[in-house]
């Protein structure tokens, strides 16, 4: 049977209960095998950018080193450099964003109120920043961009600085689906915070649900026709089978962190990552089967949007756009496997020090 779901110390005594534990990670890259991966050419040239943007929406200089050392411009695709900037910002955004709603001490961490208004100006932000908050004007009678929203997130300027460089190359339905799944994204880091502080334990199909939103992949996935220089149709960007593309793409990323995070998430008596909810679910107390399990179901998930791949391929061959929608599912390979790449030599996870000769990491907790 499972653990107890229902009592109300549960997440503590589960945290508790895996200290001490040792577990072993597969080397991800064979699971991957084929897909495409490396470094952006212009790494060395992004990361001084990167540091000015952290420096532009950091207040508090005790954490900014820390930051700073977390690399974040490994997270970026194959992009050229104009996309490329365009990607870093959204990258360190959504990062430093989401720390500030569910990491620390802070009244926005701890307090509801504090994180409705958060995620409220947030949203009423990225409206406006996308040209999408328009009203109408009184002696004209014409609809026109409404004025900048009161916002105190000073991450917003970062999100104001990426839409800077997207308006004029993107169209309105582009727009608008980024700003739908980045809309979606903000709401429900208000209900994983309220899971956090409520110390349940969901069931794997809860966490699952939860996670395809708050992982915050679906903005990302909004931007990356943009990234891959393409702008495919709606017809295919409105397909199941791209649905189908987004989730896999989703799915993958979101247990690549959940695998390098386990620990650190862990030390901070956090046990809201599939890890621990997988293990909670389960008779057994061997971790490593538990990591046997999720490992699987990246395997799937890898099979499913493989599918979804070939699927894509067959209706670019209807509208003649192979080769654009060849590129826009690379994109979404490569954000997998730099997401991996990214976790397994940022200091943010420390991994390096766990890595043996084959690939494989063995932590203990």
């Amino acid at each position: 049977m499972p653990r107890n779901h229902q009592a109300p110390d549960l997440a503590a005594a589960l945290a508790r209960s895996l200290v001490g534990k040792n577990y072993s990670i597969p080397d991800l890259n064979a699971l991957l095998g084929g897909w495409p991966a490396g470094i952006n050419e212009h790494l060395e040239r992004l990361r001084p950018v990167v540091d000015q943007m952290l420096e532009s929406i950091i207040a508090n200089k005790k954490i900014l080193p820390g930051l700073k050392r977390c690399d974040f411009a490994l997270l970026t695709s194959l992009a050229a450099w104009t996309e490329l900037e365009v990607a870093a910002a959204f990258m360190v955004w959504i990062f430093v964003w989401d720390d500030g709603i569910d990491e620390g001490d802070s009244e926005v961490a701890t307090h509801e109120q504090c994180a409705r208004i958060y995620c409220n100006q947030s949203t009423a932000y990225a409206r406006w920043a996308l040209g999408l908050a328009r009203n109408t004007n009184k002696q004209h009678g014409i609809l026109c961009q409404s004025e900048e929203p009161q916002c105190s997130v000073p991450t917003m300027s970062l999100f104001h600085r990426m839409c800077s460089g997207l308006y004029l190359k993107i169209d309105k339905v582009q727009r608008q689906r980024m700003f739908q799944e980045t809309e979606s994204y903000m709401a429900s880091t208000m209900i994983e915070q309220s899971n956090r502080q409520s110390q349940q334990v969901p069931t794997p199909e809860q966490y699952f649900d939860m996670r395809l939103v708050t992982s915050g992949i679906y903005p990302a996935l909004a931007l990356f026709d943009y990234i891959a220089g393409v702008r495919l149709p709606e017809s295919i960007m409105e397909s199941n089978s791209m649905k189908s593309l987004w989730r896999e793409t989703t799915i993958l990323c979101m247990l690549v962190n959940d695998i390098y995070s386990f620990k650190k998430e862990l030390a901070s008596g956090s046990v809201l990552n599939m890890i621990p909810v997988l293990f909670n679910a389960r008779v057994t107390d061997d971790l490593n089967e538990t990591m046997g399990v999720l490992v699987n179901i990246m395997h799937n998930s890898s099979i499913a949007f493989g599918k979804a791949a070939e699927e894509l391929a067959e209706l670019a061959s209807v509208a003649r756009l192979e080769a654009e929608v060849e590129t826009y599912i690379d994109v979404c390979r490569t954000v997998v496997t730099g997401l991996n790449k990214w976790a397994l030599t940022t200091k943010r996870y420390s991994m390096e020090k766990y890595q043996r000769k084959d690939g494989s990491i063995i932590i203990a907790l």
